[in-house]
């Protein structure tokens, strides 16, 4: 085993910069040709490689996803109470290692599985055919507002049993949640306050209806929650706040990420908007290309623990790895052409959404979202246009999951 090698400064440093947020792809092929495994700090490595990436998050026992075991970059934990955001993180699925994990995850799929997500689409189906008839009525929507950010939140709304006079205060919470939990270690401190302010507002919301629920259990996803039980274990009343707080803000962000990104794919690739028009059968294939081309969640991060190494390379117990999920859906050792998007391409998985035990649980339900909104779209409008710059969109200041702030769009009825 041995140290990873020097990487120019300036290569970290350029990951970090706007120009780079705009367009990550040539910096992370950079990277990833200079040093698959880079030690970025003294404390902090970076991986690139597709092969690098996956052996990481296939070792869940040596790389874990508590970041408290990142002690070497993380100040120890003190004796004050935890600030809500700290509070439930600690009890969220993403932020778990097995056996905590496994339990969780066997829990909620029980309630968030394949029956439900089937069960919602005709709801997405019907709720996307009013935002898009909408649009048609002007010839125009800006993408982000009038469609990707009312669609994720309406769909966890329907899948949660959220009534109807509750909805526009859900929508309210996602959009503070979703920032705070891509930005967990940020410093703004009015921020933090309202992310905990709207934290607990939500939490006292789901106690109160997880009380019902108990009592009076539906067809949705809160009884569903409140009533799995694996091997006479139930979720604890944090870790049903922990996931449905996860499902809220992550969740949501997630989707509108990947509506907002694929608009932005098609526009660069008008040639695969047509194929797509073309060929509504691709489906779930194309949703998986867009995915991989340029899917919202950039990096994910492990702490590692005793007997770490990627590759030849040891790594210290309490590090932190930063692995670059959208280098690895480029890299040509596994893709080839990997910066064309193709929705014809098939072969191997990608990260867009994590890989082993740690594959995204809402990855399903966000496909979904995805497929009903482009093949609607592609079905009611001929042609799909944008002044914008396609070089110099405007990007949203988040760390992990990135996307348009803005897309409009003129639209021509089929």
């Amino acid at each position: 085993m041995s140290d990873a090698p020097p990487v120019d400064p300036s290569l970290i440093g350029k990951l970090a910069s706007p120009e780079v947020r705009q367009n990550p792809y040539p910096a992370f092929a950079e990277l990833r040709a200079a040093a698959p495994v880079a030690r970025a700090m003294e404390d902090i490595w970076i991986v690139s490689s597709a092969d690098y990436v996956e052996a990481v998050l296939n070792q869940p026992n040596t790389f874990s996803s508590d970041l408290r075991n990142a002690t070497a970059v993380f100040p120890t934990a003190t004796d004050e109470a935890p600030d809500p955001i700290s509070q439930y993180s600690k009890h969220m699925m993403i932020f778990s290692d097995p056996p905590a994990h496994d339990r969780l995850r066997a829990l909620v799929h029980q309630a968030f599985g394949p029956r439900a997500i089937n069960k919602i689409r005709p709801a997405v189906e019907k709720l996307v055919d009013e935002l898009l008839d909408s649009a048609a009525a002007r010839g125009s929507m800006e993408v982000i507002e009038d469609l990707a950010l009312p669609l994720p939140v309406t769909v966890i709304c329907e899948l949660m049993g959220i009534d109807e006079a509750d909805r526009p205060k859900v929508h309210v919470w996602a959009d503070v949640l979703s920032h705070q939990l891509d930005n967990l270690a940020a410093t703004d401190l009015e921020q933090r306050r309202r992310a905990d302010e709207v934290l607990l507002e939500y939490a006292d919301y789901l106690k109160r209806t997880f009380a019902v629920r108990r009592e009076n259990p539906g067809d949705d996803l809160l009884s569903g929650l409140v009533h799995a039980e694996e091997e006479g274990a139930k979720l604890t009343e944090d870790e049903l706040i922990a996931t449905c707080v996860l499902l809220l803000g992550a969740g949501h962000e997630t989707t509108v990420g990947m509506i907002g990104n694929g608009t932005l794919a098609f526009l660069r690739h008008p040639d695969q908007w047509q194929l797509w028009r073309d060929n509504l059968q691709l489906g779930r294939h194309a949703v998986e290309e867009l995915f991989r081309y340029d899917g919202p969640v950039r990096l994910t991060h492990r702490a590692t623990k005793a007997g770490a190494a990627i590759g030849d390379y040891s790594v210290p117990e309490g590090d932190l790895v930063l692995v670059l999920l959208a280098a690895a859906n480029r890299d040509p050792a596994w893709f080839e052409n990997p910066d064309q998007l193709d929705l014809t391409r098939r072969g191997k998985h990608n990260f867009a959404s994590g890989f082993g035990i740690h594959f995204c649980t809402g990855g399903v339900l966000s496909r979904m979202e995805v497929e009903v909104t482009f093949t609607k779209l592609a079905q009611k409008f001929e042609t799909m246009a944008t002044d914008l710059d396609l070089d110099e969109v405007p990007m949203r200041d988040a760390m992990m999951i990135c996307r348009p702030q803005r897309v409009p769009v003129t639209l021509t009825s089929s």
